[in-house]
Formats: C-alpha cells, structure tokens, sequence
C-alpha cells in the first residue's frame, strides 16, 4: 500500500478551487468558525503581554508541558473519575502531532485501523512501513466493529485505533463495548491508540477518556485535542496522557516518550499553553461552543431523519455520516452538492473503501450558513 498522492483535504480543495463556484458553504473539514472564547483569549492576550517585557519574558518551554497547564489538564480528568501525576501529561501542539511521534516507540508492527476512519491513522502507518489490517466499520455493526469483528489472528501487539467518538461517523461507544478493546488488548499484548479529540462533544453517559476503564492504564494512550472545544485549531494546543502502568521491557512507555520528544521536539509556545490552560478551567465556555456546533448537526440530523436518509452521528459529535441518495458513489454526490447546491461535504471514500456511499457533514460553520445549507440541499433529496 503507497501513500495516496493528495491528502483527502488537499483533494476536496483542489476541486473546490475548480469549480469556481461563489457562495460556497463549506461543512466539509472540520475547522472552527467561532472565535476563541473571550475569557480563554483575554489568556492568551495577556501571555502575549508577557513575552513582550523582560521580567516575565518565557524561553524555550517545559518538553512535556508547563506545570500550570498540566494542572488544568488534571483537573479535567478528575471530573472523569481518573487521577493524573504529572509524569503522565504530556502537552502538544494538537493530536495529530503525538498520532505521528507515538509510532516511533514500537518497532515495525500491524496497525488494527476501523474502515472508514481518519485519515491520518493510515498515513502515519504507512510512513512507518507498518502492516495495516483495516476493520470493518458498517451499518450492520453500527460502525462500532468489536474484536469479533477481526477477521482473523494477526499475531500479537498490535496498535489498536480507536476514536470516540468517531471521525468521521460521529458515533461514540459505550463502556460496554469499549472494554471489549481493552480487554482484547491486554490479552494480545496490544497498544490502544485512543483518539479523544472530540470527548467535549458526549453529552450521554458514555465514556470521555479510556482511563475510565480498567486496565486501560496499561495498555493505552490517550491522545487529547482543544482544537474542537476552544476553538483552537489556529492556537494550537493538545496533550496526550501515558500513564505510569503502562511498562515495556525497557523502560515505563511515558519515560521513552519524554524521551523522544525531548530529541524530536521544542515544546508547545508559552501563550498556547496559558490559553489551553484557561480552557481546561473555564469549561463553561467551551460548553457553550460544543453546544452550538451540535445544535447544528442536530438540525441537520433533523432534516436526514425527515426525508428518510439514513444518518449516524450529531447526537454527541458534530459530525454526521449520511447515505448517499440512489447508490450514487461519494465523490459523484459531492461534485452534485458542490456544483448544484454550492455545499461541501466529505466524500466518505476518502476515509476509506469503507465509506464508498457515504458523506461526511460537519457542524462547524454558523447557523446561518447551517440553515442554508438546509433549505438548498431539499431540492437535492
């Protein structure tokens, strides 16, 4: 398997460019419309004060993190029931940062990945020249697939995506479920990768870190993201949680890590990680954001369900991965919202084989281009 030639993105862009269509509504990518909020930038603001004056000017940064954000980020898994040391922190510059660095702490391996899912999991994979072993991800699991799911025995150690909940499907597993992955990871030797970017967005009772589960201390790491909550994709600001049970024959796995990002890596800027800290405190405010970008995604749940389109996802995540009409292929209904409706979505395709005959649809845009988008795709279905 090579690396495709465009990232999916760069290819929806491209055509995009293309159609030289105006008016375009974009809920394609997921990339934050709403600013900052006010309490989280009045942070950022004032750390960029800081820096200008010499009595509070900031150097090269702690590798895995300033002390006064790792408290936030401690404090928000106490609300989860898990209690974090500082060793087990490690601040970032967003997920997909740690889902490329954590690869480079398992020799050559087989990457257990659900079909469709991000694209980032294979991509780093493949980088690595690691074996990829897709699961089937579908309306008949719910795209929630389960070890039985496996079609056969891979070995053992596996690395084990799992996101939840999911991009691009937008459905979340329970505990149930998830323990199953656990369970089957601790059995095999295997490392779950979790991906909890979009954790603020559950607002059933389902789990937001799998550290709620035990034995997932020591097999898993948890990589986390305020890109989603805060709006932070241009402030740039994660954090990824190793805790100290998960041991190798070497050394504890958080002990390498801090080691190879000390050798690959200068840090998360000062102002970012005060803003990150702000948002980790000020969970109200980030509440407020989620809360608009899923009453979006609940609209246009709304619409899918009214016109009989079958839909998952836009309960606890602002995605929603929608059937296409008449067994069209992705990427010929996109270039149709594209071109007759000025929308765009993600071809579920570019996810994987998985997602042929499926589009993503995201949330993050305004309400107003939301309810646009609504009333010019009823003609559509």
């Amino acid at each position: 398997m090579l690396l495709s030639k465009n990232y999916l993105f760069t290819e929806i862009e491209e055509r995009v460019k293309k159609c030289g269509k105006k008016d375009i509504i974009n809920l394609g990518i997921g990339d934050a419309v709403r600013p900052v909020p006010k309490k989280i930038n009045r942070s950022y603001v004032n750390s960029a004060k800081q820096m200008g004056a010499k009595s509070t000017f900031k150097g090269y940064p702690p590798i895995s993190g300033y002390q006064f954000i790792k408290e936030g980020v401690k404090k928000r898994y106490k609300r989860f029931g898990v209690s974090l040391s500082d060793e087990e922190i490690f601040i970032s510059d967003g997920a997909k940062t740690d889902l490329y660095a954590l690869l480079s702490l398992f020799s050559t391996s087989t990457a257990l990945i659900h079909n469709p899912s991000y694209p980032a999991y294979a991509d780093a994979n493949l980088i690595y020249g690691n074996r990829i072993e897709f699961i089937k991800s579908c309306r008949q699991n719910c795209f929630l697939p389960k070890p039985c799911d496996l079609k056969e025995n891979y070995g053992n150690g596996y690395l084990i995506y799992i996101c939840s909940p999911d991009n691009p499907t937008g459905v979340v597993y329970d505990k149930n479920a998830l323990k199953l992955w656990v369970d089957y990871a601790l059995n095999t030797g295997s490392v779950i990768i979790f991906d909890s970017a979009y954790a603020d967005y559950i607002r059933g009772d389902y789990p937001k870190s799998i550290f709620e589960l035990k034995g997932a201390e020591s097999c898993a790491v948890e990589v986390a993201s305020l890109s989603k909550t805060a709006n932070f994709t241009g402030v740039r600001c994660g954090f990824t949680v190793i805790k100290n049970q998960f041991t190798t024959d070497l050394d504890k796995l958080n002990n390498l890590f801090k080691r190879l990002k000390s050798a690959t890596f200068n840090g998360v800027p000062f102002v970012s990680q005060k803003a990150g800290e702000s948002a980790l405190i000020n969970v109200g405010e980030c509440l407020k954001n989620t809360d608009y970008y899923l009453e979006n995604a609940k609209m246009m749940r709304a619409f899918f369900n009214d016109k009989g389109i079958f839909a998952v996802g836009g309960e606890n995540s602002p995605y929603l991965f929608f059937e296409c009409p008449c067994r069209l292929k992705s990427f010929d209904f996109f270039d149709i919202l594209l071109n007759k409706a000025g929308i765009v979505a993600t071809p579920g395709v570019g996810f994987g084989s998985g997602g042929e005959g499926f589009m993503r649809i995201s949330g993050f845009n305004f309400r107003k281009q939301i309810t646009e988008a609504i009333n010019r795709m009823d003609g559509l279905f």
